[in-house]
C-alpha cells in the first residue's frame, strides 16, 4: 500500500512539474491573450482565423470552456464531427486517447476507457463501466445506443471515474451526446452519400419556430450497405445493414428563466448476423486464412434486428435560490440476433464425421433481448456570483431486461456431441443516488472543490436453463441436472464515491489541475450459467481510486493547443470476462470474475496546431501500463493464477495524427484536403492473456477532399476510410486451439453531397 501511494504521488507530481515546465517555456506573450469573448468564437470563425476553437461543455454540470474544466475531456463540435468523418460511435475510437470501441456481435457495442469497460455483453444484469448519455439521459444497454450524428451539437468524452456528478456506472468515464436544440432561427440541412458495398445513406433535418416561444425540430436518417463478408454456402454477402431513424424535439420557453425540451427518437435496424472467421491456429501460431472475409458459412445467414425507441424531458429553470435541472429519461428496445457459425468450415448437416478437422465445427448463437428503463435526475446549482459554488442532486434508475440465449452446437472432435442449450433470464435493477459538489475560489486563479455521491442499487436475477449444455452439463451444487433448473438471486450494492480537485489558472490560457476520485460499478449475476449455485451467487462490485493531474494550454495566440493528463488507477475487484474450459479438454465458457487487485497507469495527450493560414494538424497519443496484481480462479479443480497478466483491451500505445489544408480552386471554390492515420498496439482480448487471443496491432488511414463553392449552401466531399484495407480485429476468441476473430470494416469509399440552410 505504501508503495502504491508513493507511485501515485510520484505520478501526480510528475504531471504538475511537467505543466510548470510548460509554463516556464511559454513566452511572455501568453499573458496578452485575447479576451474570453474572442476565445469563445464559434468554430467556423476560429478555423478561418487559424485558431483553436473554444467548446462550451457541461462536464461539471455547469457550462464552462472545455479548456477550464479539471477533467480529462475530448470535446468535438459539430464542425469537428463533419470534418473528421465521424458518422457513428465507432468512428470515435480513433479521436479519443485511451478509448477502445469494439463489437463482438450485432448491436452490442462495448466501450473501454483506461482499461475499464463492459464485463459481459450477453447478460441481462451486467453493467458497463463507461456511462453513455444522450441529452443527459443515461442509456443502460449497449444495443440502445444507436446514436446518429445528424445535426449533433457536440460530443463529450470524459476519461476517468465520474462517480460524483454523473448517473450510473461511470467508473471508466462518460460519453455524452448532445443534439442541437431547436430555436427561433430557421435551420435546415441534409446529405446524401453513395459508396462501395452499395452504400446508400441519406438524412435531413429542419428546425425553427412554430409559434411564440415554441420551437421544433425533426430529423430523419437512413443508412444502408451490403455485407462486408461473403458466405459461399448461401452465395450471399453478410454483415450488411439497413437502418432508419427518426428523431424530433419540441422546445417551450414560456419565460426567459424556464426552458423545457422534449426529445424523442426511434430507430429500426435490420441485417444479417455477425461473421466470425477462423484464423486456423491464430495469427501468432500459424498462417491465417488467405481471405478471411470469404468462407463456408452455415446454410442461413443469421440476422441482427434492433428496435430502439425513447427520449428525454429536459427542464432548466433559473430560480432565486439556484438553477434547477430535471432530466427524465425513458427507453425501450429489442434485439434479436443469430450468428450462424464461429467458423468458416461449419459441420455439415446430419451426424458429424469422425476424425474431422478441429476447425470443422458448428456453433450458432442466438440472443433475444427486451429491455425497459426509466431514469430521473434532479439538480440544483447555485447561480450567485460568489467564490463559493455548490450543487446538489438526486438520481433514480429502474430497468427490467429479459434475455433468451440459445446455442446450437456440433463439435466434430467429440463424436456425436451436439445439441441445443437454452438460457432464459430476467434482470431487474432499482438504483438511487444522492450527490453533491462544492467549489471555492481561494484566489482569482486557485480553486478547490470536493464532491461525494452515495449510491445504492438493488439487482434481482432469475435464470432458467433447459436443453443440453455444450459445457460440462447443467448442475445444481455440482450434482448433474439433465432436465435443467430455475434459480434466482438478489443483492443490494452500495458505495460512497468522493472526489477532491484543485485547479490553477496560471495564465489566461494555461490551466493546471490535480484530482483524486473514487469510482464504483455495481455487481451482478452470471445469468448464462450452467451451475445453479453460480447463477445465484453475485459477483462483487468493482471500485477504483484515480490519481490524476494535467494541464491544458492554448499557445501562440490560440494557434496551438496542448492538453496532457497523467493518471494512475488502483482497482479492487475489477470485473473481467474470463475464458475458461467447461471441462478438461472441452470447449470454452465465458464467465464474469473479479480480479482482486489490478492497476493501470499512463499518460494521454491531445494537440492542435495551425502553423500557417489554412493549414491544421491535430492528433492524440496515449500510453498505458496495466497489470494484474492478484487474481486466482479454480476451474475443474485447477487453480489458475493470473497475477502479472496485462489487463484485457488495453493497448500499450495508441495514437492518431491528422491534418487539413484549404486552398482556392479557381475564383469560386475552396478545396480542403484532409487525412488522418492512427495506430493501436496489440492487446489481449481476455485477462487470461492466452497468445491465441492476442489482438494484432491495428491501423487506420482516412482521407477526403472537400469542394465548397463560396457563398453557397452546398458542398461535395470524396472520402475514404481504412484505405490500407487492413484486417483490423475488434476481438479474438479461441476454442479447441484455434483463434476466431471478429473483423472490423474493410476499405470503404464514397461521395457525399451536403446542403445546409
Amino acid at each position: 500500500m505504501k508503495e502504491q501511494r508513493t507511485r501515485s504521488m510520484w505520478l501526480v507530481s510528475t504531471a504538475i512539474i511537467s505543466g510548470l515546465g510548460t509554463l516556464a517555456a511559454t513566452p511572455a506573450w501568453a499573458e496578452d491573450q485575447p479576451a474570453a469573448a474572442q476565445a469563445q468564437a464559434d468554430d467556423a470563425t476560429a478555423a478561418k482565423q487559424g485558431q483553436v476553437s473554444d467548446i462550451i461543455v457541461t462536464a461539471t454540470r455547469r457550462e464552462e470552456s472545455a479548456q477550464r474544466v479539471p477533467v480529462a475531456i475530448t470535446a468535438l463540435s459539430a464542425a469537428d464531427l463533419q470534418a473528421r468523418g465521424i458518422q457513428n460511435t465507432d468512428d470515435l475510437k480513433f479521436q479519443v486517447p485511451g478509448l477502445q470501441i469494439y463489437s463482438t456481435q450485432v448491436g452490442i457495442t462495448n466501450y473501454t476507457i483506461r482499461g475499464l469497460g463492459n464485463a459481459n455483453n450477453r447478460s441481462a444484469t451486467a453493467d458497463g463501466a463507461v456511462g453513455v448519455f444522450v441529452n443527459e439521459a443515461y442509456i443502460g444497454r449497449p444495443f440502445l445506443v444507436n446514436t446518429d450524428f445528424m445535426d449533433m451539437e457536440r460530443v463529450e468524452v470524459l476519461r476517468g471515474p465520474q462517480g460524483t456528478l454523473f448517473g450510473r456506472n461511470t467508473i471508466g468515464g462518460a460519453i455524452s451526446f448532445y443534439s442541437t436544440k431547436p430555436g427561433p432561427e430557421t435551420r435546415a440541412g441534409g446529405e446524401v452519400t453513395v459508396g462501395n458495398y452499395n452504400q446508400r445513406d441519406a438524412g435531413g433535418y429542419i428546425s425553427g419556430q412554430i409559434t411564440d416561444n415554441v420551437y421544433a425540430k425533426v430529423a430523419v436518417t437512413t443508412r444502408n450497405h451490403d455485407g462486408y463478408d461473403y458466405n459461399t454456402t448461401t452465395h450471399t454477402p453478410i454483415d450488411d445493414q439497413r437502418m432508419t431513424g427518426v428523431s424530433a424535439a419540441l422546445r417551450f420557453t414560456p419565460t426567459s428563466n424556464l426552458d423545457i425540451t422534449l426529445n424523442v427518437d426511434t430507430t429500426v435496424r435490420r441485417g444479417t448476423g455477425s461473421w466470425w472467421v477462423t484464423w486456423v491456429r491464430g495469427p501468432y501460431s500459424g498462417a491465417p486464412y488467405a481471405d478471411p472475409r470469404v468462407g463456408n458459412g452455415a446454410n442461413d445467414n443469421g440476422f441482427g434486428n434492433i428496435n430502439n425507441s425513447g427520449g428525454s424531458l429536459n427542464i432548466s429553470w433559473t430560480t432565486p435560490i439556484g438553477d434547477f435541472t430535471s432530466v427524465t429519461g425513458y427507453r425501450y428496445g429489442t434485439l434479436d440476433s443469430r450468428s450462424p457459425s464461429t467458423g468458416t468450415m461449419p459441420a455439415p448437416p446430419g451426424p458429424p464425421a469422425a476424425g474431422s478437422a478441429l476447425s470443422n465445427i458448428l456453433f450458432t448463437q442466438e440472443d433475444d433481448y427486451r429491455t425497459r428503463q426509466y431514469s430521473q435526475e434532479f439538480r440544483l446549482a447555485s447561480n450567485a456570483d460568489s467564490p463559493l459554488k455548490w450543487l446538489l442532486g438526486a438520481y433514480y434508475f429502474h430497468e427490467k431486461s429479459d434475455h433468451t440465449a440459445i446455442v446450437d452446437f456440433q463439435f466434430n472432435n467429440y463424436y456425436g456431441y451436439s445439441g441445443r442449450s437454452r438460457y432464459d433470464s430476467t434482470g431487474t435493477t432499482d438504483a438511487f443516488a444522492l450527490f453533491g459538489n462544492v467549489s471555492y475560489n481561494l484566489t482569482e486563479k486557485l480553486k478547490v472543490q470536493a464532491g461525494i455521491r452515495r449510491s445504492s442499487g438493488h439487482n434481482e436475477s432469475i435464470e432458467t436453463v433447459s436443453g443440453k449444455s455444450y459445457g460440462a452439463g447443467f448442475k445444481i451444487n455440482g450434482v448433474p441436472a439433465p432436465d435443467g433448473w430455475t434459480g434466482s438471486g438478489a443483492k443490494t450494492f452500495q458505495a460512497a464515491t468522493p472526489s477532491f480537485t484543485v485547479n490553477y489558472q496560471a495564465t489566461p490560457t494555461v490551466f493546471l489541475y490535480a484530482t483524486v476520485s473514487k469510482g464504483f460499478k455495481s455487481g451482478g449475476f452470471n445469468d448464462v450459467s450452467d451451475e445453479k449455485f453460480a447463477a445465484q451467487t453475485p459477483y462483487l462490485p468493482e471500485k477504483v481510486w484515480n490519481y490524476e493531474a494535467g494541464f491544458k494550454a492554448d499557445l501562440f495566440d490560440h494557434h496551438a493547443r496542448l492538453n496532457v493528463s497523467a493518471f494512475r488507477l488502483d482497482y479492487t475487484n475489477l470485473q473481467v470476462s474470463e475464458v475458461v474450459p467447461a471441462f478438461e479438454g472441452g470447449p470454452n465458457l465465458v464467465v464474469i470474475a473479479n480480479a482482486g487487485k489490478t492497476h493501470n497507469q499512463g499518460i494521454e495527450t491531445e494537440f492542435q496546431v495551425y502553423p500557417v493560414s489554412n493549414l491544421q494538424f491535430y492528433g492524440n497519443f496515449s500510453y498505458q501500463d496495466s497489470k494484474v496484481d492478484q487474481l486466482s480462479m479454480v476451474v475443474s479443480g485447477v487453480t489458475l493464477n493470473q497475477a502479472g497478466n496485462k489487463l484485457p483491451l488495453v493497448p500499450k500505445t495508441k495514437w492518431m495524427l491528422g491534418g487539413a489544408y484549404t486552398f482556392p480552386l479557381g475564383d469560386a471554390i475552396d478545396t480542403t484536403l484532409r487525412g488522418a492515420y492512427s495506430k493501436t498496439a496489440s492487446y489481449y482480448g481476455y485477462i487470461t492473456n492466452n497468445p491465441l487471443e492476442l489482438v494484432p496491432a491495428q491501423s487506420d488511414l482516412t482521407a477526403s477532399i472537400l469542394f465548397q463553392p463560396r457563398d453557397s449552401h452546398w458542398n461535395v466531399e470524396l472520402w475514404g476510410k481504412n484505405l490500407e484495407n487492413k484486417l483490423n480485429i475488434s476481438q479474438m476468441f479461441q476454442i479447441f486451439g484455434a483463434s476466431y476473430a471478429k473483423l472490423g470494416v474493410p476499405r470503404t469509399w464514397g461521395l457525399t453531397v451536403r446542403y445546409k440552410y
